[in-house]
């Protein structure tokens, strides 16, 4: 009744349309015509378009705890009331006051003719009290009343009154508001005068017994209507029992409704956890068993050995490859390390574990195979879980042969390189250095700081081919520049001539991933080629000037017209002063040269008797070079007086004198070459070599000062050397 009583409560404080969000063990079955269903299963209703009465709240003051009503007496008012009362309530019917499971809730007037007590436990039931011949009208009548809430009114209701009748007005009417619903007066109005239990015998007799016969089928109508009567009373108190254990009944199931509701609703909610978690689960086990099948095929194709142990050191996993290293098998796992055969030549794993698991600090070292010369990078590390708790270690074990093969190459042709004095540069395709050995650095005078990182043509600018870009685009397509020979100004300022090879630097695959350059100072070879091609010159000028001399000789000789003895005799003696010089000239590396044996020696084949050549000066020791370059350059100018000048006729004069002036360690040899009486001679058209040869001999290699002049009547050459310039003048004793 509260639960109802507060659902009549809520539809009357709530607007049509608007909604009732009850508790997951509350509904409103009862008060299905109040609201309706919106979401049952989240106890959502709706307010539905009903009568809204706001029912009346039972006070909630306990017993006896009334406030106290004052009261006005005034003299004399409450005796009158108290008499008109009495008087009055002769007059009033008496009346019941019912609610609607017909319980008496007030009593007022003369209701003993009506009601009596019934035996049996006590009862305030209206229907346990009322007289037997009202019940089926008064509850016919507060049915009506119930159903149509106006007043029934039900007149000449006849009641046996101890041996007569009396003729009785009910009169019913509901009195709305009261709480737990309507509640109903039930009042007893008397008729008109009582009449006999027997009516009187009529005058006629066959009347008479019409009349009794009529009278006796009424009592015993009467009588089974009674029976009847009382026989649908108890069987409407069986109902109305029946009705209230059903409704008892009704509420239970209906509270168990409810909670099995409930407990369906949370049992649905637990399988549909349970179906995600079932869901999550079997998406965490397909994980599982991808995660344990890629962990598998990644042991089972791994290169790397890998091996791990638990805290204990007891081996808990390995991959194939550690077979290489250690005599595993199957069913090892967990065995203790140290019971385990290894192939390594250095021992002490365990002693390498323990220590990683006491610091946490990972060790890295190499480690060589006994046998087949495999070299490994063992690494340990421990072995965290995914709470990040230490539960052993990991060892693995990468080979690295290969690459310390390729290491120890790359050492050696490092060193190589390195050690090699020729530059060896390497940049890549955009044309920066990328390396600069030390033969680089002495032969361009860049450290490989100062190069690398800069552009090839910028440092090798005068090196490289005119078209260094168009080079440098053959050279990315992998095409090779033939060897070329350059001059390359170093950083001092000193020219160098190089030969200069590029080519393309390409990887394993064939792929262009740069270019190197060797670069070779060939200054010396250069230099070598050169005097190489001035002595074959020289040579070959020497051997035309010794048959030149030689043909003058015999010319010369065959004037004097002598007797063929001693033609050969002089030609003989000519001939062999000719090889004198030039063996003086051949030996002028060792030891000191002498100014005049060297003149001597390179005029002693023409006749000095008849004063045709004149030497004057003192003897003056020369150095090897400076003795070389100077009889050169006299052998040069005396086969050219035995050829044009004044060596080639009898009239012909020549005259060799030089002298040393100057303070010691600043003196200067002037030497003069005369010729005199020989052809006329006409400056020549061009260099021959013999001029060249002199000036090289004496301008470069002496750094001499030369001056030749061709007069009409003879060549003058004077030769102008210091002492200052690394020349030795001494006198030397006659």
């Amino acid at each position: 009744p509260l639960q109802n009583r507060v659902i009549t409560t809520f539809h009357y404080a709530l607007r049509p349309g608007r909604h009732l969000f009850l508790g997951s063990s509350e509904s409103i079955t009862g008060q299905s015509r109040l609201f309706s269903p919106v979401d049952k299963r989240h106890r959502l209703y709706a307010r539905q378009d009903a009568v809204a009465r706001l029912p009346t709240l039972a006070s909630s003051r306990p017993p006896g705890d009334e406030p106290p009503v004052r009261r006005t007496v005034l003299p004399d008012t409450d005796g009158i009331d108290r008499r008109a009362a009495r008087a009055i309530a002769r007059y009033m019917p008496a009346f019941l006051v019912v609610d609607r499971h017909h319980d008496i809730l007030r009593f007022s007037g003369e209701t003993t003719k009506y009601i009596a007590p019934a035996t049996g436990i006590a009862s305030l039931n209206l229907f346990n009290l009322l007289h037997a011949d009202l019940r089926m009208a008064v509850r016919a009548a507060l049915k009506q009343a119930d159903a149509t809430k106006e007043r029934v009114l039900h007149d000449g209701v006849l009641i046996k009154a101890g041996e007569q009748y009396e003729t009785v007005n009910l009169i019913v009417e509901p009195i709305p508001g009261a709480g737990e619903g309507d509640i109903f007066v039930v009042a007893f109005q008397e008729g008109g005068p009582p009449v006999p239990a027997a009516p009187p015998v009529p005058h006629d007799e066959k009347d008479d017994s019409i009349v009794q016969a009529l009278n006796r089928e009424l009592l015993v109508t009467r009588e089974r209507l009674r029976t009847v009567s009382e026989e649908l009373e108890a069987a409407s108190e069986e109902l109305q029992s029946s009705n209230e254990e059903y409704l008892s009944v009704n509420e239970e199931l209906q509270s168990a409704n409810e909670e099995l509701e409930t407990s369906k609703e949370e049992l649905q909610s637990l399988n549909e956890e349970l179906q995600t978690i079932n869901v999550e689960l079997n998406h965490r086990n397909d994980s599982l068993v991808r995660a344990n099948s890629d962990l598998a095929n990644l042991f089972d194709s791994t290169a790397i050995a890998t091996l791990f142990l638990d805290n204990d050191l007891r081996i808990r996993r390995f991959t194939p490859r550690l077979l290489e290293i250690f005599k595993l098998r199957e069913g090892d796992e967990g065995r203790p390390i140290s019971d385990i055969v290894t192939h390594l030549t250095r021992d002490g794993l365990g002693r390498d574990v323990g220590q990683v698991l006491r610091t946490l600090v990972p060790i890295e070292r190499e480690v060589t195979v006994a046998g087949n010369g495999m070299i490994y990078l063992m690494q340990i590390r421990a072995y965290r879980d995914i709470n990040n708790v230490i539960d052993g270690a990991v060892i693995s074990f990468v080979d690295i042969s290969e690459r310390k093969k390729y290491e120890q190459a790359r050492s050696r042709l490092a060193a190589i390189v390195e050690s090699s004095q020729d530059a060896i540069i390497s940049h890549d395709l955009d044309g920066i250095v990328t390396s600069w050995n030390s033969g680089a650095e002495q032969l361009l005078g860049y450290s490989s700081s100062e190069a690398i990182g800069r552009p090839m043509s910028v440092l090798l600018a005068g090196a490289l081919p005119g078209e260094w870009a168009h080079e440098l685009a053959r050279l990315k397509e992998g095409q090779r520049i033939p060897q070329f020979d350059g001059i390359r100004i170093a950083r001092g300022g000193q020219s160098i001539e190089v030969s200069v090879t590029i080519s393309p630097v390409r990887e394993d695959d064939g792929r262009i991933a740069g270019v190197s350059m060797v670069m070779r100072d060939v200054s010396q070879r250069k230099d070598t080629e050169r005097k190489a091609a001035l002595l074959l010159g020289e040579l070959d000028h020497r051997v035309k000037n010794i048959l030149a001399i030689v043909s003058g000789v015999i010319s010369q000789t065959l004037r004097a017209n002598l007797t063929p003895k001693d033609f050969a005799a002089e030609i003989e003696g000519r001939v062999q002063a000719i090889a004198k010089a030039h063996s003086l000239l051949t030996q002028a590396g060792h030891g000191d040269m002498s100014l005049r044996a060297i003149c001597a020696t390179e005029l002693a084949p023409y006749d000095q008797a008849t004063d045709a050549v004149r030497i004057t000066g003192g003897d003056i020791a020369l150095t090897p070079k400076a003795g070389l370059a100077l009889s050169m350059a006299i052998h040069e100018l005396t086969t050219n007086a035995a050829k044009y000048g004044a060596l080639s006729t009898e009239a012909g004069r020549l005259t060799v004198t030089w002298k040393v002036t100057g303070a010691t360690g600043g003196q200067t040899l002037t030497l003069n070459w005369t010729e005199a009486g020989g052809p006329r001679v006409e400056p020549p058209a061009r260099r021959g070599f013999g001029t060249t040869l002199i000036e090289r001999a004496l301008a470069h290699g002496l750094d001499a000062t030369v001056n030749r002049e061709f007069l009409p009547s003879g060549v003058c050459c004077a030769i102008a050397r210091a002492s200052s310039n690394g020349v030795s003048l001494r006198r030397v004793a006659s």
